[in-house]
């Protein structure tokens, strides 16, 4: 299978603002788990 150089830098941009998305939800995570800290996870399990 061949990739163009269109599909391929596509491919490429996709990737890194797939990594920065993860990375972003990972630091709202964050902010948010300590935030709900004192709030059981039985709870907020619907919400996930």
């Amino acid at each position: 299978m061949r990739l163009t150089v269109v599909e391929y830098g596509a491919n490429k941009a996709k990737a890194s603002l797939t990594r920065s998305l993860r990375s972003l939800e990972r630091t709202e995570n964050t902010e948010i788990n300590q935030k709900l800290g004192s709030i059981p996870r039985s709870l907020l399990r619907d919400f996930y």
